[in-house]
């Protein structure tokens, strides 16, 4: 019996690979926001406003754009999108340099970087999540732990690049480097090109052989069978096509007719847009959706801010930068802490999240309570520990639950992110600026920790999901078609 089998490694690598350099060249130096324009944001008047303002706008674009994303993930390879969300992207970056005014810093680093990010983004995640199945959690955590490394790196690399260029410098340096994108991008291939096809053994076989029938091949087969498909047969994303002998795997034909139908150029967009939508009535995506956006949120914005609260507590630059060192060097340990957890230990990546989420809220409360520099350094430490069970988790919440449509699910998620962010960017700027306490914005942050601990937490105890498999629907194929 022949199967299609996922890839589980061998160009996958690559693709993680290329995974890690999107991140490493364009998400890891905003990490550093804080300590590269400290000496500009100040000039637009407040530097805590300026901050989340720019983040804010950053997030939201980058999240809005999931709904191109999605459509253009549809239509084109991930490889065009990636190579698009490059070049949005450098641009963005390198009009940073001449901006004059708090209006063009927005509009440069929140709308336009924003919007290459997120074209970046579902598109890498999109290809890393076609090349794994049971290694997902073991080569994210690698992945994830190759981003902590450079971004352990990234403020002492800023603060030395600092003292040789200024802020409008160093930012042209960035730009140039968001290039080795295009170089990821060139990584993202189909996952058609390196398909597993294997004769599992019968009866009266022995072991499994290797086959040489073509992807072209098995499409013309589908394709023949789609002809003379009664009008009432469906072929559902769950199908799996069979005919005794010959057996795809769940969801390969469904994706292979979507692309060749999304691909031609009376592909219908709104259709497509509307299909995806339709997850927008499932009060369980919707959870999940919103969870993982007010975590992400949190994290990011509290990231940004890390270096002005440390300011706020009587700390210098040095002090800040090795604050920054610290929070970063636990987020490695515990990347790398990660992989030997889950090859010991099956855990689901939605209760590695949402544990992290608990204990985050919990030490952030605790960061406040103290203004020693003891006391900074140990919650901070302990506060990068817990976040590699957000950030390498995140993605792989979606594709746990919902990895026939990762694609859409993660895009449409970037979308209720946006909305998060756009309404609590400005609200925390607008806290900040009504009350001057960066302590209260600080609990603001953390307060979208708990919203995702108890929705998700009443989710669990009081509507758990069905753990029944699903039931697959069957496509006979006539062995005179093979």
């Amino acid at each position: 019996m022949i199967e299609w089998e996922p890839v589980e490694g061998g160009w996958g690598y690559m693709v993680a690979l290329g995974l890690s350099l999107v991140y490493s060249v364009t998400m890891v130096p905003l990490y550093a926001f804080g300590l590269l324009f400290a000496d500009f944001l100040p000039t637009m008047g407040n530097a805590t406003f300026a901050t989340t303002l720019s983040n804010g706008i950053y997030n939201t674009m980058l999240s809005f754009t999931g709904l191109a994303a999605n459509i253009l993930l549809q239509k084109y390879s991930t490889r065009k999108v990636a190579a698009l969300g490059t070049l949005f992207y450098f641009i963005g970056s390198f009009g940073i340099v001449f901006t004059k005014t708090l209006a063009q810093f927005v509009f440069f680093y929140g709308v336009i970087q924003g919007l290459g990010f997120g074209l970046l983004m579902p598109a890498a995640f999109t290809s890393f999540n076609a090349y794994f199945m049971r290694k997902k959690n073991f080569v994210m955590a690698l992945c994830q732990a190759g981003i902590v490394a450079v971004t352990l790196a990234w403020p002492t690399i800023t603060e030395q690049l600092l003292e040789v260029y200024d802020w409008r410098g160093v930012p042209c340096i960035f730009a140039a480097l968001s290039l080795n994108c295009f170089l990821a991008a060139l990584c993202f291939h189909p996952i058609e090109w390196h398909s597993i096809r294997r004769i599992q053994p019968s009866n009266d076989d022995s072991a499994p052989t290797e086959i040489n029938k073509t992807t072209s091949e098995i499409e013309v087969l589908l394709e023949k069978q789609a002809e003379r498909k009664l009008p009432h047969e469906e072929t559902s994303p769950d199908s799996i096509i069979t005919d005794g002998n010959v057996t795809f795997p769940k969801n390969f034909a469904f994706r292979r007719n979507r692309q060749r139908s999304t691909s031609s150029p009376n592909g219908n967009a709104t259709r497509q847009l509307c299909d995806s939508l339709d997850l927008f009535t499932d009060w369980r995506y919707l959870n999940m959706a919103f969870g993982l956006s007010f975590s992400y949120t949190s994290d990011f914005m509290f990231i940004s801010m890390l270096p002005l609260l440390a300011a706020n507590k009587g700390r210098n630059n040095d002090e800040a930068t090795l604050i920054m060192t610290i929070y970063f060097s636990f987020d490695l340990i515990c990347n790398l802490f990660l992989p030997i957890l889950n090859y010991l230990v099956q855990i689901k990546n939605r209760y590695l999240f949402l544990g992290g989420t608990v204990l985050s809220a919990l030490f952030r409360i605790a960061l406040t309570l103290g203004d020693s520099y003891t006391w900074l350094c140990v919650n901070v430490g302990v506060l990068g520990f817990l976040r590699s069970f957000i950030q390498t988790p995140l993605p792989l919440v979606v594709a746990e639950t919902y990895g026939e449509r990762f694609t859409s699910a993660f895009s449409l998620y970037m979308v209720v992110c946006g909305f998060v962010t756009l309404i609590y960017g400005p609200l925390t700027g607008l806290i900040k600026f009504m009350t001057g306490s960066d302590e209260l914005v600080q609990h603001m942050l953390t307060l979208l920790y708990v919203l995702c601990a108890i929705t998700w937490s009443v989710e669990m105890c009081f509507f758990p999901a069905n753990k029944a498999p699903r039931k697959c629907n069957t496509i006979k194929i006539s062995k005179n078609l093979i």
